[in-house]
């Protein structure tokens, strides 16, 4: 089978260094032919952020009619559309949106569903994602959560303990006021750094870092608790990224993956400034073990999340579409 990936990456979070994680490792099985088409091909970025596409034909667009061209010339078997309106209108451009099958990705509850009637498959990265389009009557949904690797990476052990925040600060601005409200707040870790990656360069204003973010394992290296301010999460691959490998979160019950984590059994919760200052204080106190607490939460990513199972998910999940989309062909 050829199996196309369509993938802008004006933007490089979480869901698309998830996707060129999958792609990565489903190319590197050889089972199939993949190929992708980029929008805002970022190489040099990817490869800080250690992503390399071995056995994937890589072909870069900047124009609607020039990505039509591209996909008319490889002809997919099946075609996996991430949350962009421009590949859709390529496709549209190239005549093949209904003779080809589509699977189409959605991560953001609210977000990104415009073409859900023309695929065969709209593929959830979470449970939440799943029951929000459910009701909104979107159909012919499926499950198939983001997959995280087992990220290498030393530990790092600093004089202070760091408190970090991943995310880019140009598109978090209400998230980082909280969270910067509620760490001026503190009542205790009085002595920590809170680490903000995400910023274009590097600046100290006193117990606040603000650091480039480069690279994931550089990030989570120098962290001892990760904080995520988030209320609503697509899947929230920097939560099951730290808790892979055994650093402490405490978040809000933003969807995602922190419906399969139990609080102070898996992660820390919070709802406002008090149950963040109360998670603090039995931390610091040791009336909470965020060793065995990480732990656990590393057992329940690694169970559910890991990306050998997403991929095998998703090798699966071609094969059905392709061999029911021949069995309709036949009978025609």
């Amino acid at each position: 089978m050829k199996i196309l990936f369509c993938l802008n990456l004006q933007e490089i979070g979480g869901i698309e260094t998830s996707t060129l994680e999958l792609l990565k490792c489903l190319a590197l099985r050889q089972k199939n032919q993949y190929f992708l088409i980029v929008r805002n091909y970022q190489k040099e970025k990817l490869e800080k952020l250690g992503i390399t596409l071995d056995h994937v034909a890589i072909f870069e667009c900047s124009e609607v009619t020039e990505a039509a061209s591209i996909i008319s010339d490889i002809s997919p078997d099946i075609i996996q559309l991430y949350k962009s309106l421009f590949f859709f209108e390529a496709l549209e451009v190239a005549d093949i949106h209904l003779k080809k099958i589509l699977v189409y990705h959605a991560n953001q509850k609210g977000k990104n569903f415009f073409l859900t009637d023309e695929v065969d498959r709209v593929v959830c990265v979470s449970k939440s994602v799943h029951s929000f389009l459910t009701e909104k009557g979107v159909k012919n949904l499926i499950t198939i959560p983001n997959g995280v690797s087992d990220l290498k990476m030393t530990k790092k052990r600093g004089v202070k303990i760091i408190f970090s925040h991943l995310g880019r600060l140009d598109i978090q601005e209400k998230k980082i006021d909280e969270l910067l409200k509620f760490w001026r707040n503190r009542k205790h870790f009085i002595n920590a750094q809170l680490h903000i990656f995400g910023g274009d360069g590097q600046l100290e204003l006193g117990d606040v870092v603000e650091r480039k973010f480069t690279n994931r394992e550089v990030a989570l290296s120098e962290t001892d608790y990760l904080l995520s301010f988030s209320r609503s999460e697509g899947f929230g691959m920097a939560i099951a990224e730290a808790l892979m490998v055994n650093i402490p979160v405490i978040c809000r019950h933003c969807g995602g993956v922190t419906e399969d984590l139990i609080d102070n059994v898996d992660v820390f919760y919070f709802d406002d400034e008090e149950s963040f200052n109360d998670v603090l204080f039995k931390l610091e106190s040791g009336e909470l073990n965020a060793v065995a607490v990480a732990e656990s939460g590393r057992q329940k990513i690694q169970e559910l999340y890991n990306i050998n199972k997403a991929t095998l998910n998703y090798e699966s999940l071609y094969l059905e579409l392709y061999e029911s989309h021949l069995a309709t062909v036949t009978k025609v």
